[in-house]
């Protein structure tokens, strides 16, 4: 049916010219309404107003298609991700989802007892962040907001940075 106001004329008046060759540089609004509509619709939707109400079932429609895309997944968002560093639960759902078989779990974060599942899952947590914030060159007493950082934190990583023993280096050199 045709269109209600003059802009909404113009608007797939251009999309029909779009949809035709005649346009070839339009907006990305008028692009996907020429590429919603076959060129009659438009033809109709392009003429003068009427009291029809087609028009405003299409908008609705189109509206609820666009609202009904898909999300990105929470644990790329910072709904999935916890302040404090590392994914909050929604977010290890959220994974588990996207990749069927993976079994996320929650940090180590109490204390564990000593040689147990949880204190080596801690250990190869730790050990591992370590190397990808050396591979990164990463400096967590400057950089504490870092993510990173916060995980290490959070899974209470024993070292932030590694230390050195200034006085067995001044030693080794002072004894020759």
């Amino acid at each position: 049916m045709p269109a209600k106001s003059e802009n909404q004329r113009k608007l797939f008046g251009a999309a029909l010219a779009y949809k035709r060759g005649e346009s070839p540089d339009a907006s990305d609004k008028v692009k996907e309404i020429a590429n919603s509509m076959s060129e009659d619709k438009l033809e109709e939707f392009a003429k003068k107003a009427s009291s029809d109400n087609e028009f405003v079932r299409f908008v609705t429609a189109f509206k609820e298609a666009k609202d009904k895309k898909k999300k990105s997944p929470a644990w790329t968002r910072k709904k999935g991700q916890n302040r404090e560093g590392g994914l909050n639960e929604a977010g290890r759902k959220s994974y588990e989802r996207e990749n069927p078989g993976s079994n996320l779990k929650a940090p180590v974060t109490g204390k564990v007892k000593k040689g147990g599942a949880a204190s080596k899952r801690r250990k190869s947590f730790c050990a591992r962040s370590d190397g990808q914030r050396k591979m990164h060159n990463i400096d967590c007493s400057k950089t504490p907001d870092k993510r990173i950082c916060k995980a290490r934190r959070k899974w209470k990583c024993a070292s932030q940075m590694p230390t050195i023993n200034v006085s067995a280096f001044i030693s080794g050199y002072t004894s020759n």
